[in-house]
């Protein structure tokens, strides 16, 4: 390791995180990863995608998309303290302060699920 890695060490690990996140999300999409999280007892997930899925639980591609869309909150996320310039700058700034905090949410919500 390099001190000076230390200097701005949230770009550090964006720098880390970003590249892998990208490629397990194009995984998802292209479904080439062998399973989807099992998103049962997620109530984000019954809330927000599926109410009333306890009786019957929903098709790949809708649990699929799901996660997909929660990658994608991620990368968001790391792509802003990485590579800013990539940020749409038409987006007011407490736009891209919401979308940042929703996808450290999902991050933290979900990195238990990051594995194929």
């Amino acid at each position: 390791m390099d001190k000076a890695e230390i200097f701005n060490l949230k770009s550090t690990i964006a720098e880390f995180i970003l590249p892998r996140l990208i490629l397990f999300k194009e995984g998802v999409d292209n479904r080439t990863h062998p399973t989807t999280p099992n998103f049962k007892n997620d109530p984000l997930f019954a809330e927000s995608v599926y109410p009333g899925y306890e009786d019957a639980y929903p098709s790949y591609d809708i649990v699929n998309q799901f996660w997909s869309e929660r990658l994608g909150e991620m990368i968001f996320t790391f792509t802003y303290y990485f590579s800013p310039d990539k940020i749409d700058s038409n987006l007011e700034h407490s736009e891209i302060d919401r979308l940042v905090k929703k996808g450290f949410d999902s991050f933290v919500r979900y990195y238990d699920k990051l594995w194929v």
